[in-house]
């Protein structure tokens, strides 16, 4: 596509394009209780059979999917991407083809410009209260699960975020509350009263 596009600019050089990178994140419950599920049971569930697509479609119409973030990046200018990127790696004249060489350099560029695209996305890929604390129970591969362990886990989970300056949604470590939620979001069975201290965990 990013080629086509490219191959399209040169025979409108005189427009002054813009690329809008587009990033666009969702809570990936299903997708997260699927993989919980298969590495508990150990048994494959194909993701497009019709009780899987029944599931999605009864969570879907109950409100329970998660949020979906999208942000609109800075817009790249493609006249100015294209030409600072052939004053660096435009390969000097050689006795080959011209044809060869504008269809290597092109190859070239339209990899370059997808990359770029890729790393915008995933910077702007945000990690939320959800991703973190249902990192934090996939990481415990038991069929239960106390909340302190997912609690101090996701305090590792935190930390290590705040550290790297990645970029998320989350203002402070996750407490009983958030990870009762996010469990039940995904499916798992709750036993006790998380809100209970005394009978967390």
């Amino acid at each position: 596509m990013i080629k086509l596009l490219i191959k399209a600019f040169k025979e409108v050089q005189n427009k002054n394009i813009y690329i809008v990178p587009v990033s666009m994140n969702h809570d990936r419950l299903f997708d997260i209780k699927f993989m919980s599920t298969e590495t508990l049971k150990g048994t494959f569930q194909p993701e497009l059979s019709p009780s899987a697509i029944a599931k999605v479609y009864m969570k879907m119409r109950r409100g329970k999917l998660g949020k979906t973030f999208v942000k609109f990046q800075e817009p790249i200018n493609l006249n100015s991407y294209i030409q600072d990127y052939l004053s660096k790696h435009l390969p000097t004249p050689v006795e080959t083809n011209q044809n060869q060489q504008t269809s290597h350099v092109l190859e070239d560029l339209s990899f370059s410009l997808t990359k770029e695209l890729y790393r915008i996305q995933q910077e702007a890929q945000p990690i939320t209260m959800n991703s973190l604390i249902s990192a934090a129970l996939l990481i415990h591969r038991h069929p239960t699960v106390k909340f302190k362990s997912i609690k101090q886990t996701c305090a590792y989970l935190y930390d290590y975020i705040q550290e790297r300056q990645y970029k998320c949604y989350i203002s402070t470590y996750p407490q009983y509350y958030d990870i009762n939620e996010a469990a039940l979001s995904l499916g798992f069975k709750v036993v006790g009263n998380p809100a209970d201290k005394n009978k967390a965990d």
